[in-house]
């Protein structure tokens, strides 16, 4: 499969010309899929979000960053795919949902590691950086975030 990213209206016709290029079956029907484009989490994101977990581990005492990671993926970025996600929302309640929430932690550290921060856009995933210190903070565990936090995780 092939992507094009379109940034701009005159990329379109080079597009096209990729497109007329590519060497495919020429009785074979094509597809051709054209979507609003969402940037992926960048990696300071990642950054940010392990430096949060590792300050929550810390305050907490008790639980590793990666503990706390399987219960921020559970309990806060499951709910923000299922809802934006139809995929997403389609796999994790086949494969993960039926189980206990004992399991359903356990699917989501090593070795499962059932994917959910790594799919997130730009924009869900400063969401869910927002969301779990706005949960700790609930709980008197504060973590501190740039003000700025969509542009500067880019």
């Amino acid at each position: 499969m092939n992507t094009i990213i379109l940034r701009g209206p005159e990329q379109v016709e080079a597009a096209c010309r990729l497109i007329r290029s590519i060497n495919l079956n020429p009785d074979a029907p094509k597809e051709v899929v054209v979507r609003d484009y969402e940037e992926k989490r960048t990696d300071p994101q990642n950054r940010l979000q392990w430096r949060i977990m590792v300050q929550i581990a810390g305050a907490k005492g008790d639980e590793t960053p990666e503990d706390i990671q399987a219960y921020c993926k559970l309990r806060i970025g499951v709910p923000i795919l299922r809802a934006e996600n139809d995929d997403f929302r389609e796999q994790y309640d086949r494969v993960v949902k039926p189980h206990s929430y004992e399991v359903k932690l356990a699917f989501m550290k090593p070795p499962v590691e059932f994917p959910v921060t790594r799919i997130m856009t730009k924009k869900q995933k400063s969401r869910y950086i927002e969301e779990v210190a706005r949960h700790f903070a609930q709980q008197g565990i504060y973590v501190s975030l740039p003000s700025d936090i969509q542009d500067r995780a880019a």
